[in-house]
């Protein structure tokens, strides 16, 4: 049986379910209304809330920032024998999960982690191609 991902809000006293599962769990006697029918009886008494992800655009994207490149910026900035760069070992070592590592390296350094890829480029204009295809030919 397929599990869905669900939260108790014991404040709200309300169970809050995904779109998907909400969806799912329509049809009966499908797993997903099982599912949802056991945690009802586990919470008797709690209301139905369906919730959704925001989607922020101004969310920061760090592509290729692994473990590796953590290490590299470190040592360059900090040294071989930085107390950060053990702590980033160590975090490998005892296999800390990547997101938990990625907030702490960027709440240290992430005002020094700025790349070319992740700062917004302005657009230049090219009005030499604006037309039809024999004046985009000519201006080539």
């Amino acid at each position: 049986m397929k599990t869905y991902n669900y939260r108790v809000n014991f404040a709200d006293e309300a169970i809050e379910i995904s779109k998907a599962f909400a969806t799912a769990a329509q049809k009966a006697n499908s797993p997903a209304h099982k599912q949802l029918m056991e945690i009802r009886k586990a919470y008797p008494g709690y209301g139905i809330k369906v919730y959704t992800t925001k989607i922020t655009q101004t969310k920061q994207k760090y592509k290729g920032l692994g473990f590796d490149e953590m290490r590299r910026c470190i040592i360059e900035w900090d040294g071989e024998g930085s107390a950060n760069l053990a702590t980033l070992d160590k975090a490998i070592a005892d296999k800390v999960p990547y997101p938990k590592v990625k907030q702490w390296y960027l709440n240290i350094y992430g005002d020094r982690y700025k790349r070319p890829t992740d700062v917004s480029m302005p657009i230049e204009e090219d009005t030499a191609a604006v037309g039809n295809a024999d004046t985009a030919a000519a201006n080539c």
